[in-house]
């Protein structure tokens, strides 16, 4: 039986990981990124549930010959209520999403329970082998992390959802195979090929798709829903992959311009060129055109690209060269495939285009540029097999010190948005960089301007600020006006010539202060324009704070492993003190590795160019170290506190040191070779992932030894503190920055050091001297 138990959690939690990155793939297109990290955290809360399940399933059925006909049925419940909840998700009246996040959060937390039924009712029955249990839970999950790459390239997100499914339903079959009875190997193997078939069926036939979301409601509509609501509208080609999905769609009554659309935001325009300038003459009347008043040849870097507008215009204005970088892979498909309408702008004379994260190539890249466009670049992403919602680095601080670093003298940076209230936050960030002490002040070097409002109907490229190294001359200012004029485009703020409100309320120098407070005291509803950083890298979140809803979902965790603790303490016959041990050790042990692994993803999305290889390379190497760590501490018989009291200590000084010393190992690196990075990085995450891997399938054999039973609830709160942990990381990132974040984590392991010193010392271990 164990060999069986190995290969089903390996498949289960494989799949188990692929569905939660599914999931967030999925509602990443229906719903903004705030929403999508609620309904999966809750949803996610399922595997810690589980565990109470698997207490109920123990406690009323006690035959122990009914065990691998429990272990079957949940793991065949698991199969068939994936692709369910995913169909219920894509029938429910969306008109009803906002109308409680945790309504439509239950739909998946069913599957989310079942599974943590699953490991729960396993581990409590293996708790034994607890170390190799838990190295095929990890190694399963690491593998998905790979796995999902190329199921969301090839399937897309619903039909990735069956394809798991029919993974799960072979782990049943491996308990259903020489069963006493043939129907449950029938049932699992037709599942199984239900499943599968689907996977091709829906494929083909588009059975079930994403649905739109009805503009009525403003707060959840996605421009894509709002686009499609035009009957002129067609969406004419459609991709997934781990970072987003990505639409094409074309209006009949725009034949020249395709829209892309990136997880159903703000799209970007592919225009018609046939190679020749007369066909892309009419983008001389948009905003881009205006850099190209007063530079001759410039060199121009494009960071997001998309449909390549940036790129069409620098072609126009006569750019000597043009270097783009573009982290959507699909966009470089999607260029491919109609390169027959943008005229393979991507591989025109004199265009290179990369795959990367612009912020990243930046501060790698030696070249210089005379114009850096960052068009619409705002766009947040659901970090896979997280639940953590983030933004990149593309907007802090600390980036548009990298971009001007990155300027010619008379170089300028080109930052275009479709929201006001963005712009005035990129204007407030740029103000922090350039008024400075020892300069006149940041005004001088920034100029502000916006498309005619009867535009706003057809083009995303509304306002659009431009930022320079140096103050920009008089005579500059006049051409800049004078194009401006000539091209239709409205002048808002200009230094020294011209400002339009809410411009006018300034004069020649401000700071960034009373910028910010006048701005706000112009708004019926204030918000937050202040500059981010790369700690704090919440640049679409305008809001001060932290969202109600975070903090609700957070108490709520918290209500619900104090009332699981509760249940515990009070079935623990007389066994109070190691009880309450064991709920913090398994509750911090929880929080911990989630906080830790969120700053991680966080730090090295930076460092390794991407946010999918950050995500990937990251989870892989951490729970692969865990995985192999859990496996060895199997091997160990003796001592199993005092290993636990060691690896803690040493997880958090670990972390310690990496907080202080992390960023400077970076910087040795960070012109070195993609994959000589990959190996830096796994270098740096698998050792640590293993001492990791150690205090949590210790803990269960320990706890094996005492009250069996307790396992379940144990599990129970792991999980839940696991969500917690989540939350927490994302509150903390918010409020103090995600250092504060890995502090907090790396504090929670050296307390798991000292209350099992403590439990040491006090000899609550007398059943097993050698523990």
């Amino acid at each position: 039986m164990p060999k069986k138990i190995l290969v089903a959690i390996f498949l289960v939690s494989l799949s188990i990981l692929i569905f939660e990155i599914s999931l967030i793939r999925i509602f990443s297109v229906l719903m903004r990124y705030h929403f999508v990290f609620l309904i999966v955290s809750m949803a996610m809360c399922g595997l810690g549930f589980g565990g109470i399940l698997s207490a109920y399933l123990r406690k009323k059925i006690q035959n122990e010959e009914k065990i691998t006909e429990i272990i079957f049925s949940l793991v065949l419940i698991t199969s068939i209520s994936i692709p369910l909840s995913v169909i219920l998700i894509l029938k429910t009246p969306l008109k009803d999403f906002l109308l409680g996040y945790t309504a439509i959060s239950i739909i998946p937390f069913i599957p989310f329970m079942i599974a943590g039924a699953f490991f729960s009712y396993v581990f409590e029955t293996y708790g034994s082998i607890m170390g190799k249990l838990y190295f095929s839970d990890l190694i399963g999950a690491g593998a998905g992390c790979l796995v999902v790459l190329y199921l969301l390239k090839i399937f897309g997100g619903i039909n990735t959802v069956f394809f798991v499914s029919a993974i799960i339903a072979m782990a049943s079959f491996i308990f259903a195979w020489k069963s006493l009875t043939w129907k449950k190997p029938i049932i699992s193997v037709i599942m199984f090929f239900a499943c599968f078939s689907f996977v091709f069926l829906n494929f083909n036939h588009k059975f079930f798709k994403i649905p739109f979301i009805s503009s009525k409601n403003p707060e959840a509509t996605k421009p894509l829903f709002t686009a499609a609501e035009n009957n002129s509208a067609q969406i004419i080609y459609t991709e997934w992959n781990a970072f987003a999905r990505t639409d094409v769609v074309e209006f009949s009554d725009l034949p020249d311009i395709k829209y892309i659309y990136t997880d159903g935001d703000v799209p970007t325009t592919m225009h018609f060129f046939d190679g020749s300038i007369e066909s892309i003459s009419s983008l001389k009347n948009t905003v881009f055109y205006l850099p190209f008043a007063d530079l001759k040849k410039p060199e121009v870097l494009s960071i997001g690209p998309g449909g390549g507008i940036d790129i069409l215009v620098s072609v126009l204005g006569g750019s000597s060269k043009i270097t783009g970088v573009e982290v959507n892979p699909s966009i470089f498909s999607i260029m491919d495939k109609f390169s027959y309408f943008n005229g393979n702008i991507y591989r025109y004379p004199g265009v290179k285009v990369y795959l990367d994260d612009g912020r990243s190539f930046v501060k790698r890249t030696k070249e210089k540029y005379d114009i850096i466009y960052l068009a619409l670049t705002q766009s947040a992403t659901g970090q896979a097999a997280t639940g953590v919602l983030t933004e990149g680095y593309i907007h802090t601080r600390d980036a548009f010190k990298d971009y001007l670093e990155k300027l010619n003298d008379d170089g300028m940076i080109v930052f275009i948005t479709q929201n006001e209230l963005l712009l005035f936050r990129a204007f407030a960030t740029f103000l922090s960089i350039l008024n400075q002490p020892h300069t006149l002040g940041g005004l001088p070097k920034m100029m502000v301007f916006m498309s005619p409002e009867e535009q706003f109907a057809t083009t995303p490229y509304r306002y659009v600020l431009i930022a320079g190294k140096t103050d920009f001359s008089w005579e500059r200012k006049e051409k800049m006006k004078d194009m401006a004029e000539k091209l239709g485009i409205k002048t808002i703020f200009i230094p020294g010539i011209v400002a339009k409100p809410p411009f006018d309320k300034f004069g020649d120098f401000v700071d960034l202060h009373t910028f910010v407070s006048t701005i706000n005291s112009l708004l019926e509803n204030p918000v937050n324009i202040m500059p981010v950083s790369d700690d704090q890298p919440f640049f679409l979140d305008l809001s001060f704070g932290v969202p109600s809803q975070f903090k609700k979902l957070l108490i709520s965790i918290l209500i619900a492993v104090i009332l699981c603790a509760g249940y515990v303490l009070k079935n623990s016959r007389g066994r109070s003190n190691i009880t309450m041990f064991f709920i913090m050790y398994f509750a911090l042990i929880g929080a911990g590795y989630m906080l830790i692994e969120i700053f991680l993803i966080q730090k090295f999305m930076l460092f390794l160019g991407h946010p999918t290889f950050a995500v990937s390379i990251v989870l892989f190497s951490m729970l692969a170290g865990s995985g192999i760590g859990s496996f060895v501490s199997q091997m160990w018989e003796k001592q199993l506190i005092k290993k636990v009291m060691i690896s803690a200590l040493i997880t958090g000084l670990i972390f310690i040191f990496y907080l202080l010393f992390l960023t400077k190992i970076f910087d040795i690196f960070l012109y070195q070779t993609r994959y000589l990075r990959i190996l830096i990085s796994v270098i740096l995450i698998l050792p640590a992932g293993f001492i990791m891997g150690i205090p949590f399938p210790s803990g269960i054999r320990i706890i094996k030894k005492y009250h069996t039973s307790t396992i379940s609830w144990l599990w129970a709160i792991n999980g839940l503190m696991s969500v917690c942990g989540s939350v927490l990381a994302m509150v903390i990132g918010k409020t103090m920055g995600f250092s504060s974040t890995l502090m907090t984590g790396a504090l929670l392991y050296i307390l798991l050091f000292f209350i099992c010193y403590f439990a040491k010392n006090k000899n609550w271990f007398q059943i097993d001297s050698s523990f």
